[in-house]
């Protein structure tokens, strides 16, 4: 009895692993991949252009290492050529925009390849990572840095009218500096004047326009 208990929950073991690959795709470079959702005729990335995701990914006993959204929204990456065959980059290659995917991926050539640094003592040899991807959207190199370009003049412009703003409200009128500097003088001073180099110590508080400290 103990015998067919024993191999009972053998073969239990065995179909639950088995199940865990269910449904994933394996390329001839070893990457197993599993799409959750695919948009018929997408658009894919070309080498270069940057990607807009959200990414997470985990140990092969389930423990997450990473999740973008800890950092930000969706996550900016570059579609780099693949690190090492079967790597991340293979299936990032495939999505379009609205997709959605797991892919299997062998834990040390991520480490030794991709983010080249040691592998931590927690992560199996020989184990897989499981990564979890969400195309958001992507755009061509140009297109990214024209738009950075064009927020940066966007707060660059917004930040003039608020620094004239600030000035009218509060009566200042002093002349800025060749450097832009606006030093407004409350009180003069006895001491001697410092030089290029010196040390000094001093009080300052530094707030924002509004005040904000």
């Amino acid at each position: 009895m103990k015998n067919i208990t024993y191999f009972t929950l053998i073969a239990i073991f065995l179909m639950s692993a088995s199940c865990k690959q269910e449904g994933f795709v394996t390329t001839e470079t070893g990457l197993q991949y599993m799409f959750h959702t695919k948009e018929k005729d997408a658009e894919t990335p070309k080498l270069g252009d940057i990607l807009n995701i959200r990414l997470t990914y985990y140990t092969a006993s389930d423990s997450m290492i990473f999740d973008s959204k800890k950092i930000q929204d969706t996550f900016l990456l570059s579609m780099e050529k693949p690190s090492f065959m079967g790597s991340v980059e293979e299936g990032l290659i495939l999505m379009g925009a609205g997709d959605s995917i797991t892919m299997l991926v062998s834990a040390d050539s991520v480490f030794d390849k991709t983010l080249k640094q040691p592998m931590p003592e927690f992560i199996e040899k020989g184990s897989k990572l499981r990564f979890h991807v969400k195309m958001f959207g992507f755009q061509t190199r140009e297109e990214y840095e024209a738009e950075m370009d064009e927020r940066a003049q966007k707060y660059i412009r917004n930040d003039k009218a608020a620094f004239q703003k600030f000035l009218v409200d509060n009566n200042i009128s002093v002349e800025p500096t060749e450097s832009g500097l606006i030093f407004i003088e409350e009180a003069p001073g006895s001491g001697i004047f410092i030089g290029a180099g010196d040390q000094v110590t001093v009080e300052y508080t530094g707030m924002f326009l509004d005040g904000t400290v």
